[in-house]
Formats: C-alpha cells, sequence, structure tokens
C-alpha cells in the first residue's frame, strides 16, 4: 500500500517538526503561540495616539508586521510591531504591560525600541524621563465598518455552534474551551469564552480580554461601553449539553477484500464483510483510554481486539496538528476453516495517530492517519488507516498478519456511525 507509506514517512517529518521555535530581536511581552489567521487586518485601520502631544516621542506601526498569535486565554490576536523614538540620551524609560523597557541608543538624540502590541487590547505605553511621564500612547481603530469580516471565531468554538450578537461594526476575537464540573458519571460541562475587542470596556472600567461561561443553551446577555460612554449589549449563545460524557463508542461496517493461508492451503482474494466497534475514554484533554474490535468473517475468520493509552506527543500549526502515541496490546484470533482450530495469540504492537483538524478548512471535519507495527521479530503485523468525516466517518484500513504458516491480508473502506455515549 504505497499511499500508506507515504502518510508513514510524511508523519514522521512532520513529527520531527514539533520543537521547532522562532525567535526574534523584537520585545515580546507575554507567554504566546504563532497561530493561523483567519480575517484580514488592514494597519490604516489603526492609529497611534499620543495623550500628551510630546514633540519629543515619535510612534510609527511598522507596515507588513501582523502576526497571529494564541495567548493563555486561547485567544487568537494579532500583533504588530511598534516603532517607538524618543528624544534624549539619558534615564528614557518605558512602562508597557507592567513591564518596565530600556531603549537602545544608536545616537546621541535619540533612544529606540520595537514592541510586539496587541492590536485588539494594545493598552498603554507610557514614557518616562527619569520619573517623569513625558508620553502616553495608545491606539485607536477608525474605519471598521468598512471591513468585511471583523469577527474571528476560533476553530475551538466552531463545534459549540457558538453566536455572538450586537458588535456587528467592531473587532472581535473570541476563543473557546470546555471545562468538566462535578464527579466523574455525574459531570456537568461549561465553556469557557475568552473575548477581546480594541474598543470596549466592562461596566466597572476594565479592558479586555473578558470571559463568559455557558452551561447551557440558554443565551447570556452582557453590558459593555465604549471610548465615547455609548453602550453595548452583546448576547451570546452556543449549543451545549448539560452532561459531559468522557465515553464515546461507534460502529464500522464495510466491505473488505480478505485472502487467508494455513500450511499448505491458501484462500484467494474475496470480498468479505468487515464490522468494527471503536470506543474511547477521555481522562484528560490530552490523554485517553481506547479500545477496538474488528472482525472479517467469509469462511476464515480474523478478529483483532485492542486495548490501547493515547497521549498527545505534540502539536503544530495552531493546534490543527496534532501526533498522539498508542501505548497497548491485542488478541489476534484466526480460524482458516472449520477443519482448523482457532490460533489465538496476544501481541504488542505500538503505534500512533495522527490527526488535522478542520482538515481542507471545512469546519469540524477531521483527517485522521494512524498505524501500529509489530514489536515482535516472530510475529508480522501492520495495521494502518486513513479516516476523514465529522461525527460519521469514511476508513480506509490495510491489516497483514503472519505468523509461523499461518497468514492474513485484508483491507477494505468503511462507514463509521457514532453511537452512544457514556460516564
Amino acid at each position: 500500500m504505497k499511499i500508506f507509506r507515504f502518510l508513514t514517512t510524511f508523519c514522521v517529518l512532520v513529527a520531527s517538526s514539533f520543537t521547532l521555535a522562532q525567535t526574534g530581536p523584537t520585545i515580546s511581552l507575554g507567554p504566546v503561540a504563532l497561530g493561523e489567521k483567519r480575517i484580514e487586518i488592514n494597519l490604516k485601520n489603526f492609529k497611534v495616539v499620543k495623550k500628551k502631544g510630546s514633540r519629543k516621542v515619535r510612534a510609527k506601526i511598522i507596515e507588513d508586521s501582523i502576526q497571529w498569535v494564541r495567548s493563555e486565554d486561547n485567544l487568537l490576536i494579532p500583533r504588530a510591531r511598534l516603532k517607538i523614538l524618543i528624544e534624549g540620551d539619558d534615564e528614557i524609560t518605558l512602562d508597557y504591560l507592567g513591564v518596565n523597557i530600556i531603549p537602545a541608543s544608536f545616537n546621541k538624540k535619540y533612544k529606540e525600541s520595537e514592541l510586539f502590541i496587541n492590536l485588539f487590547n494594545p493598552g498603554n505605553i507610557k514614557v518616562y524621563q527619569g520619573k517623569k511621564e513625558i508620553e502616553s500612547l495608545t491606539l485607536i481603530t477608525t474605519g471598521v465598518a468598512n471591513q468585511k469580516i471583523k469577527h474571528l471565531i476560533d476553530y475551538s468554538c466552531v463545534k459549540h455552534d457558538l453566536k455572538i450578537e450586537g458588535l456587528d461594526n467592531e473587532f472581535l476575537s473570541v476563543g473557546c474551551r470546555m471545562e468538566r464540573t462535578g464527579k466523574i458519571g455525574n459531570e456537568r460541562s461549561r465553556l469557557r469564552i475568552s473575548w477581546t475587542n480594541p474598543n470596549l470596556f466592562a461596566p466597572n472600567g476594565n479592558t479586555p480580554p473578558f470571559v463568559s461561561f455557558l452551561t447551557d443553551k440558554r443565551p447570556i446577555q452582557v453590558t459593555l461601553y465604549d471610548k465615547d460612554g455609548n453602550k453595548k449589549i452583546v448576547k451570546i449563545s452556543a449549543n451545549i449539553n448539560k452532561r459531559y460524557r468522557r465515553m464515546k463508542t461507534a460502529i464500522g461496517l464495510g466491505p473488505y477484500a480478505f485472502k487467508s493461508h494455513s500450511g499448505d492451503r491458501d484462500r484467494a482474494s474475496t470480498v468479505a464483510p468487515a464490522a468494527m466497534i471503536y470506543s474511547r475514554f477521555d481522562l484528560t484533554e490530552q490523554s485517553s483510554l481506547r479500545a477496538f474490535e474488528a472482525l472479517i468473517y467469509r469462511e476464515t475468520i480474523f478478529n483483532n481486539l485492542g486495548a490501547y493509552f493515547a497521549y498527545d506527543l505534540g502539536n503544530a500549526f495552531d493546534h490543527r496538528l496534532n501526533l498522539t502515541a498508542l501505548l497497548g496490546a491485542q488478541v489476534l484470533s484466526f480460524q482458516f476453516d472449520q477443519s482448523t482450530s482457532f490460533t489465538n495469540k496476544l501481541i504488542y504492537p505500538q503505534g500512533f495517530e495522527v490527526v488535522y483538524r478542520h482538515a481542507f478548512n471545512m469546519e469540524n471535519y477531521n483527517l485522521v492517519y494512524g498505524m501500529f507495527i509489530s514489536t515482535q521479530s516472530e510475529e508480522t503485523y501492520d495495521n494502518l488507516w486513513l479516516r476523514f468525516g465529522k461525527g460519521f466517518f469514511w476508513e480506509l484500513n490495510y491489516i497483514r498478519w503472519a505468523r509461523e504458516n499461518e497468514s492474513t491480508t485484508t483491507w477494505g473502506l468503511s462507514i463509521g456511525i457514532p453511537t452512544a455515549s457514556f460516564f
């Protein structure tokens, strides 16, 4: 199966890139991870304002410097580099987000610094000469209403059908995280919604990001104010099941090509019915217990039962590509025909799975490639699968097994159907 060999090589190369980092000389405050761009930002819509009007301070947003980053609040936010020049050769400092910054000196007349600033929540940059504040810089947005797409609803919110009303002519970025409350077996869902906007304030005057919680399908209403004191009524709703269930199951059905061998007898490739059962129990956001059962029968019986502990090794491309290790064991059962006895073997193939979320920019559709490889020299076992779907899924699967004088090879296309969920 050349396609599976190609995918295996590709996944190994991708896995080796998970730890790559990007660094640069510009000051970046706070922990962030590079994210993907979902809306266009025109820097002409942002203007640097000097509150004190000091002629000693000049500031300019650098063209083509926008980066989309993901914050600790799971928000995708645009940041850009702001270049600041301050006239004066000594005792010049900047205060931004509680960090004291000492600008560099490139000549006797000016100090210079470049900062990454959050375009959706820039805050104030205070400039001091000695102990005296000589300027305070901030950003304002202009021309937002003329932009076609203004709202960035992160992929983490899409599956919850999140809706935010009342901010039609405002920039907005929203990120979601599903949380669990209560004890296992009786847990409740709680959706944590983080959102930010460059122009709005809470009633107490605090700036974003804001955090809201939803526990069911009932909407919540929030009152905010803009810089001119105008009231904004914001309505937030999502499709959330009250009950959080950790265990999910599915079945798979499909025709498989099937051939087998025992001793000096061969059974040529034929089409056989195949049935699969899948189950998954989530332990944490990064780990789970998984089990599967695959049965193929056409005169020869081949049954493949496995149980695995799965844990995430890493992710890339803004969490859209995820690599998961699979550690466990399997029981293989094989009977060539009714004249032969069953062969039952406990084997220990180990594997991995790579998930490409929202594949081909299709929201909530996942492309999954996985494989198991035998760790035993006396046993040949390969199990490779390629899966695509949302809820219902299609799976292309290839399994090869051989030991001593018995062997079987099967492959085919099946449809996966979600069934029950528990706990």
